[in-house]
């Protein structure tokens, strides 16, 4: 996260943060495409990656579940989801990116 806040930092909110290679704002599929050629790469150095579906909403739900947000003790904690519940932050999140 703090790299993507060095990204944002004095920006205008309404200007799209990721581009293309024409600098228009990049689409889900360019998004999807970029990811796909990264785990195709990944893979190549961790074989167990090449029977994984990876797109950018398991990444979504990756960080959801282990990022940094969420503390060094999730995976041990009783009682909390598997998946964090969207709230005002992730939400505002998600969506704008």
């Amino acid at each position: 996260m703090a790299e993507l806040r060095l990204l944002v930092r004095g920006r205008d909110p309404g200007r799209p943060l990721f581009l293309n290679r024409y600098g228009d704002p990049m689409t889900r599929f360019g998004i999807h495409a970029l990811v796909a050629r990264h785990a195709e790469v990944a893979a190549e150095k961790i074989p167990s990656l090449k029977a994984k579906r990876i797109s950018p909403h398991t990444i979504r739900h990756t960080t959801a579940r282990f990022g940094p947000h969420r503390g060094p003790a999730f995976a041990t904690r009783q009682g909390e989801p598997a998946v964090a519940e969207p709230g005002p932050d992730t939400v505002e999140i998600h969506g704008t990116i």
